[in-house]
């Protein structure tokens, strides 16, 4: 696990290194299968709140946003997440769908 040496990092930094790097990366393998059960739940919640454009921060491999990209246009949908094998992999399995690199407190929206 790559944890910061540095003292004063603060605790959105210490999270970030941690997610970034190994930690994030056996996450993202212990989660792979997740996104099968998640069908009945997203269809449920959009059926009920229908939406034109989604953000999920965190997102991973894009779990969430598979589900979502099928009933909205795929370039509506953005994740952002700061694993950079997790966001490579979302990208090749969505390409349309807006796969962004970012700390969650920085977020490059306005």
């Amino acid at each position: 696990m790559n944890l910061p040496q540095e003292k004063n990092l603060s605790e959105a930094e210490r999270l970030e290194d941690l997610w970034g790097g190994d930690f994030g990366d056996e996450y993202m393998e212990r989660n792979r299968k997740a996104t099968e059960r998640r069908q009945a739940f997203w269809e449920m919640i959009l059926d009920e709140f229908p939406i034109y454009r989604a953000l999920e921060v965190g997102c991973n491999l894009g779990g969430n946003l598979a589900w979502i990209a099928r009933r909205i246009p795929a370039r509506q949908v953005y994740g952002v997440d700061i694993n950079l094998a997790a966001l490579n992999e979302l990208h090749h399995a969505l390409p349309e769908v807006n796969a962004i690199w970012s700390p969650a407190r920085e977020l490059p929206f306005r």
